[in-house]
């Protein structure tokens, strides 16, 4: 009888437990993105009058992007289980970041530890937001059964073949990014 009265306490007591997890990781991202916005304030208020035009466009250029990543971060960060939205998803962090590598940082170490920020905590948020992306062992697993399904199915489905390849091309990306910035993907 007591096992019948405490199972469902068990359920709703894990249900919490993994609720609470998934929001200490989006406000650690979501605080991340504040800080490096508000290292940003901090710089262009002390060197107001000593910043180049072009570093101050670069400066703004990257708190545009950070503005909107804040204001938009609820849409992106959990709702990646379908293959489209996933799609889309790594398609714009890879924009964001490629836009941030276009921005030069001629002799200003602030400007280029905070590119250096931006791609580290944008690459942080895409595995720790993506399902199967914290674990390695099913990241390559994923990498590889997109790449045998690419091989199975070579003339049925186009459209499905382009998707597994676009998906492969970005898990190439985000281990080129992870490594380059010393960022462990996954816990195993």
């Amino acid at each position: 009888m007591l096992e019948l009265i405490l199972s469902p306490v068990l359920l709703i007591a894990i249900y919490y437990i993994i609720k609470f997890n998934r929001m200490k990781n989006h406000d650690r991202i979501l605080f991340e993105y504040c800080q490096l916005r508000r290292d940003i304030m901090s710089v262009l208020r002390r060197e107001n009058f000593n910043l180049s035009k072009e570093d101050y466009s670069n400066y703004m250029e990257i708190l545009d992007l950070l503005n909107s990543i804040i204001h938009y971060y609820n849409l992106h960060k959990q709702y990646t289980f379908r293959l489209k939205n996933l799609i889309r998803n790594l398609k714009e962090a890879k924009n964001k970041t490629n836009k941030i590598y276009k921005i030069k940082a001629k002799n200003n170490e602030d400007l280029e530890r905070i590119r250096k920020q931006f791609i580290i905590i944008t690459i942080n948020a895409i595995i720790k937001n993506t399902p199967f992306f914290n674990s390695k062992i099913i990241f390559y697993l994923l990498k590889f059964s997109a790449q045998l399904m690419i091989a199975i199915i070579k003339n049925h489905s186009k459209k499905f073949i382009k998707d597994m390849a676009k998906i492969i091309s970005y898990i190439k990306w985000i281990e080129h990014e992870a490594h380059s910035n010393n960022i462990k993907i996954g816990w195993i």
